[in-house]
């Protein structure tokens, strides 16, 4: 049907511009007018003749009837909207739209707003939800959606890159690069795996394991970024955050113990086994996969720390170089110490055997700790004896030598003093009537 419309519509353009009918060939105002007055009856020349003023007969469709409408001679010359509305191909009447097309567009905009609209609450609601899961761990605030302690990181390490251009290529594939990931975990992940990769597991392994670790337990995010806070706030050397990201040996060799931990409690000991053995190597730091350690942690240059199978650490603790928490005999089972939060265990101490190191204890230099320590004390020698109270926290202090007592506080010094030589006499007491038993 719409061959036919347009067919008759081009014939009707042919007898207009050219002049139409065997009458002579006559212009629009001759002879299609005489025509009309005086061979109305007579019959075409040519088939696709028609009269210019009758209106052509309706095409019989056998599914879809139409009524016959007016047909209107139009010029070529015309531009008004009837001449383009008769140039447009007819269309049926089940072709055609119930709506016109601004109306359609109207609607499907519209609808398109109330869907950016409706997932803009969505995310707002999320986003929302999320900031409120903040968690506090000691003195760290970690909000899931905003990492304040990341884009410190990052504003560190631009200045750094700009101060030192050498430099530049490295903190840019390590921090910067926002293709290979835009996180703390993921930076973390890619040191890690690039300083531990060997022949046996290759860099791409390692970062998957790391990865897999610090995303999937927010208990080792949450002591990840203690630690780097700790680093930051007790280590004099540690000017800014990256420092410590990218050059501290001791954290790196703990959070590398923080996945092979993650991997020894799920039952992957051999791979926990073999991460232990590359730490040993590369950071020259021996932490059993077994030990457990809280957060907060700073392992202050970390070189020839031991930590043992069932060692378990609080949190806040500081650890300096060459610190041996070992077990004493062939005996199994829990054989290494209990450290308290708060403790202070000076370079090359070593603390030996089953007993318990109270919080805010404070381990001298070199001393050999063999028996259990009240909080609040401060040990030295070989073997480790009370011989002084600590003041504060010493772990955040950092203060290893025995501080003058205030004259308020003489007198319950002397008092806690007078304690703690009985409690050693005590126990020797004790230790000699066992070995003359």
């Amino acid at each position: 049907m719409h061959q036919q419309v347009v067919r008759r519509q081009g014939h009707r353009l042919r007898n207009l511009k050219f002049g139409g009918g065997g009458g002579g060939g006559g212009g629009v105002g001759s002879s299609a007018i005489r025509g009309a007055s005086s061979s109305s009856s007579s019959s075409p020349s040519h088939p696709d003749e028609t009269n210019a003023d009758a209106p052509p007969p309706p095409t019989p469709s056998p599914k879809h009837k139409t009524k016959p409408t007016t047909q209107t001679r139009f010029t070529p010359d015309s531009k008004s909207e009837e001449w383009s509305s008769a140039m447009t191909p007819a269309f049926p009447d089940y072709m055609r739209s119930t709506q016109t097309e601004e109306l359609f567009c109207e609607d499907v905009r519209e609808s398109e707003h109330v869907d950016a609209t409706s997932r803009e609450e969505d995310l707002s609601g999320d986003r929302r939800r999320r900031n409120r899961r903040d968690t506090l761990n000691g003195d760290v605030t970690i909000r899931e959606r905003r990492d304040t302690l990341w884009s410190a990181i990052k504003a560190e390490v631009r200045r750094d890159a700009e101060a030192e251009p050498m430099l530049s290529s490295f903190l840019y594939s390590s921090i910067l690069d926002n293709s290979k990931g835009g996180s703390l975990e993921q930076c973390i992940s890619r040191i890690l795996a690039n300083r531990m990769q060997s022949v046996t597991l290759l860099a791409t392994q390692l970062n998957e394991i790391f990865q897999k670790t610090y995303q999937g337990d927010p208990n080792v995010r949450t002591a990840m970024r203690a630690d780097l806070k700790a680093c930051r706030e007790r280590d004099p050397a540690c000017k800014a955050y990256s420092d410590a990201l990218l050059y501290s040996k001791g954290f790196h060799a703990l959070q590398a113990h923080r996945a092979s931990h993650a991997l020894w409690t799920s039952g992957r000991k051999d791979l926990a086994l073999m991460l232990q053995s590359r730490i040993s190597e590369v950071f020259s730091v021996d932490i059993h996969p077994g030990a457990r350690i809280g957060k907060g942690i700073l392992m202050d240059h970390g070189m020839g720390v031991v930590i043992g199978e069932t060692a378990v650490i609080g949190d806040r603790v500081s650890i300096l170089q060459g610190v041996t928490l070992g077990g004493t005999g062939k005996e199994g089972g829990d054989r290494h110490p209990k450290v308290g939060s708060g403790v202070l265990i000076g370079p090359h101490a070593t603390i030996l055997g089953n007993i318990s190191i109270g919080d805010d204890t404070m381990i001298a230099a070199c001393s050999l700790v063999l028996k259990d320590v009240r909080a609040g004390s401060m040990v030295a020698g070989s073997p480790a004896r009370v011989v002084a109270q600590t003041m504060g926290t010493p772990s955040e202090r950092m203060v290893q030598e025995i501080e003058p007592v205030s004259e308020k506080s003489q007198q319950s010094f002397c008092e806690w003093w007078q304690d703690a030589v009985k409690e050693q006499v005590e126990e020797q007491r004790r230790d000699g009537k066992d070995a003359s038993s």
